[in-house]
């Protein structure tokens, strides 16, 4: 049997999901980087330790979700690439890998508010679902959207996953600090 090579422009894909070796995660992102402005990118990436790849590899330090367990938080806003993990740490994932079972409009009001296209949808989703803590990476526009967040502070980051808490501060609803609002 001939292999065959399938080749696709970028122009006509509008979701790309990347799933490499942890080691090569960092330098694959940064090589399709330019072909993929505009584009949704889903890491599906996870750090396994060979040549046991059952283990997944924390960092020294702990790890995002580490964080939000011992923050005790129960409704936890993530992206679906960081759901898989969440499930098999016995804890519930807003979305995952399996993103068919959530709908069509959950999952286009998801991207929408990971990828700071709507605001509104984002805060909305927190009030609907009671979200008291997020995990995202660290480029989502909704990391960068949270830090700026009322009501919200950032628990933990690093180079994998940044951790937003609710602020015992503010009791109220969560606001947009003014300048972010568009």
């Amino acid at each position: 049997m001939k292999k065959r090579t399938l080749i696709f422009s970028a122009a006509a894909i509008l979701m790309v999901v990347l799933a490499v070796p942890f080691a090569a995660q960092a330098s694959t992102a940064n090589d399709v980087a330019a072909e993929l402005q505009g584009k949704i990118l889903v890491d599906v990436t996870v750090p396994l330790v060979p040549p046991k790849v059952a283990r997944v590899q924390l960092p020294a330090g702990g790890s995002a979700v580490d964080a939000l367990q011992k923050h005790h938080a129960q409704r936890i806003f993530s992206t679906s690439p960081f759901g898989g993990y969440l499930l098999s740490r016995d804890i519930k994932a807003f979305i995952d890998g399996r993103a068919e079972l959530f709908g069509e409009q959950f999952v286009l009001d998801y991207f929408d508010a990971v990828t700071g296209k709507d605001v509104d949808t984002l805060l909305r989703i927190f009030d609907k679902y009671q979200i008291d803590a997020t995990l995202l990476t660290p480029g989502l526009p909704a990391t960068k959207i949270m830090d700026h967040l009322a009501g919200w502070k950032r628990l933990y980051a690093d180079e994998i996953a940044v951790v937003h808490v609710r602020d015992d501060q503010y009791r109220g609803a969560a606001v947009l600090v003014p300048e972010l609002r568009r």
